[in-house]
């Protein structure tokens, strides 16, 4: 199984992103694209690299700068609403759809926590969130799982609260439980 992991590049205020830096340390036997932190961008770039990479299913890495552990996101919202501008200097107010007429709301095809378990029966920190936040990493979120590719979405914290070496194991169990690899 061909999987794609996806970060993003800095934002805001943010020197570094660790979901871009997260892509460094994984090794060849996975995909790597890094986003740009823009509406217009960021959707069409990931359909890029799931085509060129032939990729079976997709992870999606984001920054949270509101947690301490990474959040395995349940929901991706057929909606923009940030206050906060993109890279680009955009903001999206409520009632901008990614996918017009699209469900309002899509699920991923892996259970999100069944994972969280396996992963807390690993030693692994980790947690559901039922709120992707409605910013460009949840766009890209919606964009894959409407392409009808499988996606994941995981906010993955400051380095500050998570070191990257920690976040990383989180990651390649993910990439595990999706492969179907044995624990």
């Amino acid at each position: 199984m061909k999987i794609l992991v996806t970060g993003f590049k800095p934002y805001q205020d943010h020197a570094t992103n660790p979901s871009e830096d997260l892509l460094a340390l994984l090794g060849d036997d996975v995909a790597k694209a890094v986003l740009d932190v823009s509406y217009a961008k960021a959707p069409k770039q990931l359909l890029k690299a799931i085509v060129q990479s032939d990729a079976d299913a997709v992870v999606i890495l984001a920054l949270s700068p509101y947690i301490d552990t990474p959040a395995l996101e349940q929901y991706a919202y057929n909606d923009m609403d940030s206050p906060s501008p993109d890279n680009e200097g955009v903001v999206k107010s409520g009632g901008c759809e990614i996918v017009k007429g699209g469900a309002p709301t899509l699920l991923p095809p892996f259970d999100v926590a069944t994972i969280a378990q396996y992963g807390a029966a690993q030693g692994l920190c980790g947690h559901v969130s039922l709120e992707p936040g409605k910013y460009v990493a949840n766009a890209v979120y919606y964009t894959a799982l409407s392409s009808g590719t499988p996606a994941v979405m995981v906010h993955i914290p400051q380095v500050s609260k998570l070191s990257l070496n920690e976040s990383l194991a989180t990651v390649k169990f993910l990439i595990e439980y999706i492969r179907g690899d044995d624990f």
